[in-house]
C-alpha cells in the first residue's frame, strides 16, 4: 500500500507528464518541430505512416508518456486516503508561485531557446505537479475511506450500551466512564 503523501506525489507527477504531453501537442511545432496533430491527421489517412521512424517513434513516446501519466494519476489520487496536509498544501502554493516566476523569467530574461524551452517544461511540470497536490492536500480523507471500527480488529471498540445505559445517558442522567483497556 502506497503512503498518502506519497500517493499524492505519484499524482502530482503523473498530472505533470500528461501537462507536459498537451505543451508538445499545442506548441511543440514551434519548440522542437514535431507537429503532433499533423501527425495523427497523417496516420488517419495513411496508418501505415506509423513505421516511418520520424513519425513513429515521437508519436509513440508522446502516448507512452501520457499512459503513464493517467496510471500514475490514477493510482495516486485513488491511493491519497490521508487526512489534510496543510504543509504540503503550502509547499504547493510555493511550487505553483515559483513555476510562475519560471515562465515570466524564460520570456523576459533568457535569450536562449534550449535554455527558454527547458524553463518552460519546468514550470509546466511544476505548476500542473503543484496543482494537483494542492487539491488532495486540502481534500483531506473521504468518508468512505474512514476506518471503521466494526471491521477493522485491530481498531479498540467498546462494548454496547445496554438499554439502562443508554436510556440514562439520553436523558442526561448517565454518568460517563472512561473504557477499559486490559492488557
Amino acid at each position: 500500500m502506497i503512503a498518502p503523501v506519497n500517493a499524492i506525489i505519484l499524482a502530482g507527477r503523473g498530472t505533470a507528464m500528461i501537462a507536459v504531453a498537451i505543451y508538445l501537442a499545442v506548441l511543440g511545432h514551434t519548440r522542437i518541430g514535431f507537429d503532433y496533430v499533423r501527425m495523427i491527421a497523417g496516420l488517419a489517412r495513411d496508418p501505415a505512416a506509423i513505421i516511418e521512424p520520424a513519425i513513429g517513434i515521437p508519436l509513440l513516446a508522446w502516448v507512452l508518456f501520457v499512459l503513464i501519466g493517467v496510471l500514475f494519476v490514477g493510482v495516486g489520487a485513488s491511493a491519497a486516503n490521508g487526512g489534510r496536509d496543510l504543509l504540503l498544501a503550502a509547499r504547493a502554493v510555493a511550487a505553483i508561485a515559483i513555476g510562475a516566476a519560471t515562465v515570466w523569467w524564460s520570456r523576459n530574461v533568457t535569450d536562449t531557446p534550449i535554455l527558454r524551452l527547458f524553463l518552460e517544461f519546468v514550470a509546466v511540470w511544476l505548476v500542473a505537479s503543484a496543482a494537483t497536490r494542492l487539491v488532495l492536500g486540502l481534500r483531506g480523507m473521504r468518508p468512505e475511506r474512514l476506518p471503521d471500527p466494526r471491521t477493522n480488529p485491530d481498531l479498540p471498540m467498546s462494548e454496547p450500551a445496554s438499554r439502562d445505559e443508554a436510556r440514562d445517558g439520553m436523558s442526561g442522567r448517565g454518568q460517563w466512564r472512561p473504557p477499559e483497556f486490559s492488557e
